[in-house]
């Protein structure tokens, strides 16, 4: 059976660090919205994936009500956008929303 878009992305985040705490929210309905929350250290992030729409990355504690600071379609795309967070605490949300680079030669390489 092949991994949804979701388990995707908790798959490259698990490999890419070890020693994050990712949980994934699986939705009651098989249309429903999934979530995958990951912590590292005091970095947190939220992910939700929408089949249709792709995934809105919230980078930080949010607020009730807020929308994602971005919102992407490719997997990979995310997956180096949240690592990036969780692998830099001094990163700014606003520019990983902007998509600015943080670090040179930052990779899925297990740290």
């Amino acid at each position: 059976m092949s991994m949804n878009a979701a388990e995707q992305l908790r798959h490259l985040l698990m490999d890419a660090l070890p020693d994050a705490a990712v949980h994934i929210d699986v939705p009651a309905e098989a249309a429903g919205h999934w979530w995958i929350d990951a912590r590292r250290g005091m970095q947190t992030i939220a992910v939700e994936w929408r089949p249709e729409q792709g995934f809105g990355v919230h980078f930080g504690p949010g607020g009730y009500g807020e929308g994602p600071d971005v919102v992407l379609q490719d997997v990979n795309e995310t997956a180096e956008r949240v690592v990036r967070f969780l692998r830099a605490p001094d990163v700014t949300d606003e520019a990983l929303a902007a998509g600015e680079s943080v670090a040179a030669g930052l990779s899925f390489q297990r740290r």
